[in-house]
């Protein structure tokens, strides 16, 4: 097996110095004369430098690291579209590890043992299980998606997605509403929204959970012969369903039945009826993480913005009949 060249190898082949090498290969300053020789010298023995170790000898490695748990979560793939793009610009790399099949703490103490700059968590549900081992490491982290108790964190706030949709729904007078959700917790949280958008006006909720659109599909089957008014959806995916399955059954939407959901909008104006959607700007949000995180590493207040939302108004949706 060929060994490795090392740094040493170069200096001794050049007779100049290690720190000359160690110089030249992080652009500092050498003579024009060294700087060919070592040049030439690096492509002749072959010389391969290692990333990672010549990061971590650096101050700032410019490197964040991103844990994620679920890639097919909600938003999750836009976000880091957004992060990636963001990324760039500001001439950061980012690395991308999956917790799926392995403790998010084990990710962390890899991304650091890397040398990572600082460490992003995406969608960690319950950040407070990693608070010992953060703090412990004295590392900079960013949460996002949920609330954190102990760091700095960016909330999707899915109460204020709530609030926002139930102010729409109250203005349209409607009042009997089916939810069909995946997320709980996310669930929960827009719920509470819509609750305080009602306030003292009176207005019926059930709760449907679902496991993915062909699961809301069918149980829909059984449901849509009740007197509801909307159907407000978790995803695009369910609602797509819900408009399918009324298509089948001749139910007319919106006169005989409403439908809206929460999503990414990327297929509502495409559908027949087109959906009325809550938008989230992902690319946005992910972009606004990069920003943050790339102020506290570099020592500058971050502004800490939050999502922006868009309702989006199509034909799905209409004031129910007197």
């Amino acid at each position: 097996m060929k060994q490795k060249v090392t740094i040493d190898d170069v200096a001794r082949h050049c007779n100049v110095s290690k720190s000359s090498v160690s110089r030249y290969l992080n652009n500092g300053y050498v003579s024009a004369k060294n700087k060919e020789i070592i040049k030439q010298a690096i492509e002749q023995l072959g010389f391969e430098r290692d990333f990672f170790a010549s990061k971590i000898k650096a101050k700032h490695t410019r490197i964040l690291g991103i844990i994620v748990n679920d890639l097919t979560a909600q938003g999750n793939a836009r976000i880091l579209d957004g992060m990636q793009e963001r990324l760039s610009k500001l001439d950061y790399q980012g690395m991308i590890l999956l917790s799926s099949g392995k403790q998010e703490q084990e990710c962390y103490k890899e991304l650091l043992a890397m040398g990572v700059d600082a460490v992003i968590f995406l969608d960690c549900k319950r950040p407070d299980v990693l608070s010992e081992l953060v703090l412990n490491n004295q590392g900079k982290v960013l949460f996002a998606k949920y609330q954190c108790s102990f760091a700095p964190f960016l909330d999707v706030d899915e109460k204020r997605a709530g609030k926002i949709m139930g102010e729409y729904l109250k203005q349209k007078k409607l009042r009997s509403i089916l939810y069909l959700q995946q997320d709980k917790e996310v669930g929960a949280k827009r719920l509470r929204g819509i609750e305080e958008a009602y306030g003292d006006t009176h207005y019926e909720m059930a709760i449907q959970n679902v496991a993915n659109a062909q699961d809301a599909y069918e149980k829909m089957k059984g449901l849509i012969a009740k007197s509801y008014q909307i159907v407000l959806c978790e995803n695009e995916a369910f609602a797509l369903a819900v408009l399918k399955l009324c298509h089948e059954l001749h139910i007319h939407v919106p006169q005989n039945l409403s439908c809206a959901c929460f999503g990414e909008g990327a297929s509502d104006s495409f559908s027949f009826p087109s959906l009325t959607s809550l938008v989230y700007r992902y690319e946005a949000f992910g972009a606004n993480l990069i920003e943050e995180m790339v102020a506290v590493n570099e020592g500058r207040e971050p502004q800490w913005e939050t999502i922006e939302y868009e309702l989006i108004e199509r034909d799905s949706v209409c004031e129910p009949k007197e």
